[in-house]
């Protein structure tokens, strides 16, 4: 990434260049699987209730 101008704020971009809340949830209570297997757009979302 480059640091000229944005037409996103300032807060998208520092989550776009620090992640947050990415990985697996060990032992979840459910998973969703969402996405396009063909263009590579695929997301799996992990929910834990507490």
């Amino acid at each position: 990434m480059t640091d000229t101008p944005s037409q996103y704020s300032t807060k998208v971009m520092d989550h776009v260049k620090n992640p947050r809340n990415v990985g697996e949830i060990e032992n979840p209570d459910g998973v969703g699987h969402v996405g396009n297997p063909v263009c590579g757009d695929i997301m799996e979302l992990y929910i834990k209730v507490k």
